[in-house]
């Protein structure tokens, strides 16, 4: 049996890596193995053109960095489906989801954003590690990137999480709270959520 896959979402300095690592470290300590996942990835080829587009001033339409977000994926495909075939549970800062809700909050449409996502493994668990922009903000008040600077796209952003979290089910923790609050209430919901399909993962978060 495959290990699970569970997604972190949320805004930019949300804390999501944080307690990707907390998930991690509580599964390691059981005995299990457990890896965790970024996206973007910037050690790809395609990963270091991402950078530079939101890092350096580079022009580029809305679709065009959608379709650098999902190639980004698919090319890491074949690799996340083998850390789930080899672990526990496999953690990833950010997914699919993240493309749907950046691409709404810039006029794209849901259906073509979902299009270049479908096909990719799927989640087994989707967490929104929900904070408000300002959060953000004052979380990394300098070298903040394209979207990182736009507070109206992080608006915008959050509110479309918050929509497609009711609507889908996923987990909801307040990520404004201290990480350690944040990485309790975190265990609790992947613990229940997994007990079902993954009872070795919520085990070894009990």
């Amino acid at each position: 049996m495959r290990g699970a896959l569970v997604v972190l979402e949320g805004i930019d300095q949300a804390g999501k890596e944080t307690q990707a690592r907390s998930l991690q470290t509580a599964i390691v300590a059981s005995g299990l193995r457990s890896e965790v996942r970024h996206y973007p990835d910037y050690e790809t080829q395609i990963g270091r053109l991402i950078r530079s587009l939101l890092s350096d001033g580079i022009a580029s339409d809305p679709r065009t960095r959608a379709m650098l977000f999902a190639a980004n994926r698919w090319e890491k495909d074949p690799e996340l489906r083998r850390l789930c075939d080899t672990n526990a549970l496999v953690c990833v800062d950010r997914y699919t989801a993240s493309n749907i809700v950046y691409g709404l909050s810039q006029g794209l449409e849901e259906t073509w954003l979902r299009g270049l996502e479908s096909g990719l493994l799927g989640a087994d668990l989707t967490v929104l590690v929900d904070i408000r922009p300002a959060e953000s903000s004052r979380r990394k008040a300098s070298g903040r990137d394209d979207y990182e600077r736009d507070m109206r796209l992080l608006e915008a952003a959050r509110a479309h999480y918050i929509r497609i979290a009711s609507r889908d089910g996923w987990v909801v923790v307040d990520g404004a709270q201290e990480p350690a609050a944040v990485s309790r209430d975190l265990c609790a919901a992947v613990r229940e959520r997994l007990e079902k399909g993954f009872p070795v993962v919520a085990a070894a978060l009990a």
